[in-house]
């Protein structure tokens, strides 16, 4: 490696907070990044970095020497990123996040379409339900439910596709419990709802003008969907989740919708899906293409 590299890499290094990190996410050895850094070390004339095997922090001159690299980073990323708009086809690799069950259904039957599109560009795709930082982990796009989380400043929010909450239960707890004819009723069972109501005491449903807030408890709660609607079809209670999630499941049987003709009052969640990215001058046509590919075959669907 040459001294420009070895700046960038210790840029990595301490942006990371940890050689392991940082050889995973430019595609090195642990043995290789700390060769680099030792060798801008010897190159600058002194330590960086104070290393211990559960710590890593800065010398003084390592901050100063920090500030430097980052920028030639920063510049490095800049000239690839332009190169990369104006290449003749859309290529490279694309990473990707999901929440699991959106992945599931609603990203990975879109990706053989995407592959045969755009042969050039290869995907690696990450299903996980946790918020991660786009900068920090080297993700181009993530696909985010604004019900989980809030997108973070400097970062692009673009909706994918709505879809209304609705509440579903199987036959089997409907035959058991009785029909729900009110939203009063759910105060006497189990309501499960997803990430980021969780916590809320309260629900707040609408019919036409009337409006109807309802109490609630659950023994249970998780932070992914997919695990709401299992209990669901197992009879557990009544689960709050978005229609095209659950669509194939109510035309099969296994759920019915429950009060079809009242829907979540104003002010709380919808069932949306954003794309997130990280805005730039020369947004990298891979990235372009795949936000752009999303947006019109959920469209077409």
């Amino acid at each position: 490696m040459d001294h420009l590299t070895h700046m960038v890499v210790f840029a990595k290094v301490v942006e990371t907070k940890g050689f392991g990190r940082a050889a995973r996410l430019m595609g090195l050895s642990t043995s290789s990044v700390s060769r680099s850094v030792s060798a801008l070390e010897a190159r600058v004339g002194g330590r960086l970095l104070n290393r211990t095997t559960r710590s890593l922090s800065m010398t003084e001159l390592g901050d100063a020497v920090y500030a430097r690299c980052a920028q030639i980073a920063e510049t490095a990323r800049e000239v690839e990123t332009v190169a990369a708009t104006y290449a003749a086809a859309p290529q490279g690799l694309l990473r990707v996040t999901a929440p699991i069950v959106v992945g599931q259904a609603l990203i990975a039957p879109l990706m053989p379409g995407f592959l045969c599109a755009y042969p050039e560009v290869d995907v690696r795709l990450t299903l996980t339900d946790e918020i991660i930082d786009l900068a920090e982990e080297g993700v181009d796009v993530a696909i985010r439910l604004p019900i989980a989380t809030e997108v973070n400043g400097g970062l692009v929010a673009r909706p994918l596709t709505g879809s209304p909450m609705i509440l579903v239960a199987s036959p089997k707890f409907l035959s058991a419990f009785g029909e729900i004819e009110r939203p009063e009723r759910l105060a006497d069972c189990e309501v499960l709802t997803p990430g980021g109501l969780d916590a809320a005491p309260e629900l707040s449903f609408a019919s036409g003008e009337a409006t109807v807030r309802v109490r609630r408890s659950c023994r249970f709660t998780a932070n992914n969907m997919l695990v709401l609607m299992t209990l669901a079809r197992a009879g557990f209670g009544v689960a709050l989740l978005p229609e095209r999630l659950v669509r194939g499941q109510i035309a099969g049987g296994r759920l019915r919708q429950v009060l079809p003709g009242w829907s979540l009052a104003a002010g709380l969640p919808t069932g949306q899906v954003q794309i997130v990215y990280a805005p730039t001058r020369h947004l990298p046509k891979k990235t372009r293409v795949f936000i752009d590919y999303l947006v019109e075959a959920i469209k077409g669907a």
